[in-house]
C-alpha cells in the first residue's frame, strides 16, 4: 500500500492512497461470507459455501463492489496510525480506480486537529 499526502489550508489533509491487487484477497474472501450470508447459495450453509462457488454465483465485480467499504476502512486507518493525525469527522472518500486484476486507488480527505502553541505563561505581564 502506498499513499500521498497534501495539506490544505487550514487543517484539511488530502491522503490518494493506493491498494495494490495483491493485498485485496482477503477482503474478497470475506466478502463473499458476508454475501451467502444475506443471500445463501443452494446446496451449501450459509457461511459455509467455497469461495469458488461464490465468485461463480456472484461474480467477481459484485464481491469488488462489497469488499471495497473495508479496503477502504483498512488502508486508511493504517494511514492515519503511520501518520499518527487526529482527524475530526469521517473523512470524504472518492474512489478513483476499482478494477478487478488493478490496484484500487482512492481519495480521502479528512479534517484534522488544528496545531496550537501556547506562549509560555511565565514572559507574560498583566
Amino acid at each position: 500500500m502506498t499513499h500521498t499526502t497534501t495539506r490544505s489550508k487550514g487543517s484539511i489533509v488530502t491522503f490518494t492512497i493506493t491498494v495494490p491487487w495483491e493485498e485485496v484477497g482477503p477482503f474478497l474472501v470475506a466478502a463473499g461470507k458476508r454475501i451467502t450470508i444475506r443471500r445463501p447459495i443452494a446446496g451449501f450453509r450459509p457461511d459455509h459455501t467455497p469461495h469458488e462457488v461464490v465468485v461463480k454465483n456472484v461474480g467477481r465485480q459484485a464481491l469488488l463492489e462489497e469488499a471495497l467499504r473495508a479496503i477502504i476502512a483498512d488502508s486508511f486507518t493504517k494511514v492515519l496510525n503511520k501518520e499518527k493525525l487526529d482527524t475530526l469527522g469521517a473523512p470524504d472518500i472518492t474512489v478513483l480506480k476499482c478494477a478487478i486484476d488493478n490496484p484500487i486507488e482512492y481519495k480521502a480527505q479528512v479534517t484534522v486537529l488544528p496545531t496550537i502553541t501556547l506562549p509560555v505563561w511565565r514572559e507574560l505581564r498583566v
